[in-house]
């Protein structure tokens, strides 16, 4: 996977397929299935955790697995 795309899987196992790009300290995602723009997050780091939080909601997440893995996802794209 080419470091401006991404792949989000949910509990589910439910694969969404997305671009990246930054803006100045943001990371901004459009999915597939929600083309809009406006969905991003700056990084930070707190007790060690790496956390983002949201531009437009302030909703905090902890990341908690980066990869580079095969996920396991139905046509996953590879460029």
């Amino acid at each position: 996977l080419r470091g401006d795309l991404s792949v989000w899987v949910e509990r589910s196992g439910r694969c969404t397929y997305g671009k990246i790009v930054v803006k100045g300290p943001l990371l901004c995602f459009s999915y597939d299935d929600d083309p809009r723009d406006d969905n991003c997050w700056m990084p930070f780091m707190k007790d060690e955790q790496l956390l983002v939080i949201s531009r437009s909601t302030f909703q905090v997440q902890k990341i908690t697995q980066i990869t580079t893995e095969d996920l396991g996802c139905a046509d996953q794209p590879v460029s």
